[in-house]
């Protein structure tokens, strides 16, 4: 079974093709980690035989949510009798060592994307890739 779960909407970059800033930043109140066990509980009680679900979690920037977000969240699921396969889009800005063993310990593929070449790829993202 796959989920996408997007938890914000804030982000620390201003690119220039990103609809959310149409909307002033941040449009939606946050998804607290306990809301978004919630969600996947939700998941895995519409099919209780199966045995793996693929998560993907983007915004916005997810990162904003800090550390214990996500830590709190793979507790919840190594409670579980399945497999979580879990996915965060991020602009990797924020991404440090621990958070980077934490998303390594519980097999969460980090996925980023790269608009263009420097200085190009900056202009794009608001002037904050430097």
């Amino acid at each position: 079974m796959d989920v996408t779960i997007k938890p914000t909407y804030r982000c620390n970059f201003a690119c220039s093709y990103c609809c959310i800033h149409q909307f002033g930043r941040s449009p939606l109140p946050e998804l607290s980690a306990d809301d978004a066990i919630r969600v996947l509980e939700r998941v895995c009680e519409r099919d209780p035989s199966c045995e793996k679900v693929r998560g993907g979690g983007g915004g916005g920037e997810p990162l904003v949510l800090g550390r214990d977000y996500f830590e709190h969240v793979f507790e919840w699921q190594d409670s579980q009798n399945r497999v979580f396969d879990n996915a965060v889009f991020t602009n990797l800005t924020l991404m440090d060592d621990d958070l980077a063993e934490l998303f390594a310990e519980h097999d969460a593929h980090i996925y980023t994307s790269l608009d263009t070449t420097f200085p190009e790829h900056d202009v794009q993202r608001g002037g904050r890739c430097a």
